[in-house]
């Protein structure tokens, strides 16, 4: 369950450094905080229990005034990360306010060096918006203080270089654009096969800005079409370009020596998950495994310091791709080992990743028990998946899991109930807009199974014929996954061999 709480949740989100520097700040001022009181119990729970605060501190007058203490709470807390985090956006922000305070007082010595430092440093990383910030403050700066070589150098060179700057940022801001609205289609056409959703994607790639844009564009935007153009090919089922362009970018990076910080602290872990995507989709399980390394070992740097709320979106990304990579390789009990050694820090990130999160882990979690054929445990965990399939946020393995629970139960000997689970099978999957070709034919299998489970050799017979209709189902590339997914080849000559 997500704590509800905003409060809890920003006590909770806090690294032990940045909590350490909160107590190192509330201590400036003497006498006792309520506060800090609050905080200290918060910091102590793992699900928020108001009650239990508020009994604790019951004689205390603050207790009548909870919500009010809470909210100040928040304040102090966000006063001292203010403070605590030293980014490099942070940075503009007291720069110009720093420029500002200068002009005030009418010190332009001083303002002057700052405002260029930070104009190159825009350039030097293409923070192009921040690049005009600067770059208007200039302009206005040395206008109102009457500095005429400054004024002068910025009239003659300036509007030239804003003119650059802002047609790089136009087309970068394209590129952007564009791939924000194939993340939209992509949720709006989840499970569909649409005609209409070939027809959008055929549109979005008709816009002329398109015409050379790699060339017009610096570092980041170029990292920003590598990313839309494998997003672009995944959509389209074609896995091999999509996986060439991670390549492509990886290589792009290497040969040009670009660091974390050029290529920014948002795009360099997303890269290399676009390249855990591709290859995992192409049973690349080993290359999958080393991207895998390279993300937890680039979020554990020291550079991601800097930026914990980076690290902490993009942990969770690394520990689901882990996991799903060593069910799907087959490497079942490291999967669950692999759990069990991180499941203080699994759980701890529940609290805020959501439920795809919770999904994903526990599918394949079922998934690993199912192959190591410890049934039980692959029940239970399968049935923390199904309890989201109602759900409007659902992740992609509450379909699989509808198929997973049937082998389950099949393989404990509910047969009965499986039978009469099926009579609801294809309903529930026709709700979800999904192929019901695949089910249809699954559903078939199951059945017959239960009829001949008892007859060895009716069953090696019919487990030829059910390889077959599962073969020509895998030559479409979404049904492949999807077979892949819940293992019901594997499943199929289990069941004969035993």
């Amino acid at each position: 369950m997500i704590a509800t709480d905003t409060t809890f949740r920003l006590v909770k989100s806090l690294t032990k450094s940045e909590k350490r520097y909160f107590r190192l700040f509330a201590s400036i001022t003497e006498g006792e905080k309520n506060y800090m009181r609050i905080f200290d119990e918060m910091d102590k729970q793992s699900v928020y229990d108001e009650k239990k605060i508020k009994l604790k501190f019951k004689d205390k007058k603050f207790v009548n005034h909870f919500t009010y203490e809470k909210n100040y709470l928040q304040q102090m807390i966000l006063k001292a990360l203010r403070n605590y985090n030293t980014g490099e956006e942070l940075n503009y922000i007291h720069a110009l306010a720093d420029i500002e305070i200068l002009m005030k007082k009418a010190i332009p010595e001083i303002a002057l060096p700052i405002l260029k430092k930070y104009k190159q440093r825009t350039i030097e990383l293409e923070n192009l918006a921040e690049y005009l910030v600067f770059s208007r403050s200039e302009m206005r700066f040395a206008a109102a203080m009457q500095q005429t070589d400054w004024f002068a150098e910025y009239v003659e060179s300036g509007y030239k270089k804003d003119a650059e700057i802002i047609d790089r940022w136009k087309y970068s801001l394209f590129i952007i654009t564009k791939y924000n609205a194939l993340n939209i289609l992509k949720g709006k056409y989840k499970f569909i096969k649409n005609k209409e959703f070939l027809k959008e994607l055929d549109k979005m790639m008709r816009e002329p800005l398109w015409n050379d844009l790699f060339n017009k564009v610096g570092v980041k935007g170029k990292i920003a079409w590598f990313n839309f153009f494998i997003l672009y090919n995944t959509l389209l089922k074609d896995y091999n370009t999509a996986y060439k362009y991670t390549n492509d970018q990886l290589a792009f990076i290497k040969d040009n020596n670009l660091s974390i910080e050029t290529i920014g602290f948002f795009n360099y872990p997303a890269l290399l998950i676009s390249n855990i995507q591709t290859s995992s989709i192409l049973e690349k399980y080993e290359e999958v495994n080393e991207s895998c390394k390279q993300l937890y070992q680039l979020l554990e740097g020291k550079e991601y310091d800097k930026v914990p709320q980076i690290r902490n979106q993009y942990i969770t990304t690394y520990f689901t791709a882990h996991i799903n990579n060593l069910a799907l390789w087959g490497k079942f009990e490291k999967c669950i080992t692999f759990y069990q050694d991180k499941k203080e820090i699994i759980s701890a990130l529940k609290n805020s990743a959501g439920n795809e999160f919770i999904i994903s882990v526990n599918y394949y979690l079922a998934l690993s028990y199912f192959g190591l054929e410890q049934y039980d445990k692959a029940l239970d965990y399968i049935n923390l998946v199904l309890e989201h399939k109602n759900s409007e946020h659902y992740a992609i393995e509450t379909v699989p899991a509808q198929v997973l629970y049937v082998m389950i139960h099949l393989e404990l000997g509910n047969r009965e109930f499986i039978m009469n689970y099926l009579r609801t099978f294809k309903r529930y999957f026709s709700k979800q807009h999904i192929d019901i070709k695949t089910i249809n034919a699954l559903a078939k299998i199951f059945k017959e199974y239960i009829a001949v489970h008892h007859d060895k050799k009716k069953l090696q017979a019919d487990a030829k014929k059910w390889l077959n209709t599962i073969h020509e189902l895998q030559k479409d590339k979404d049904e492949r996954i999807f077979l892949r997914n819940i293992m019901i080849d594997k499943w199929i000559m289990k069941a004969v061999s035993n």
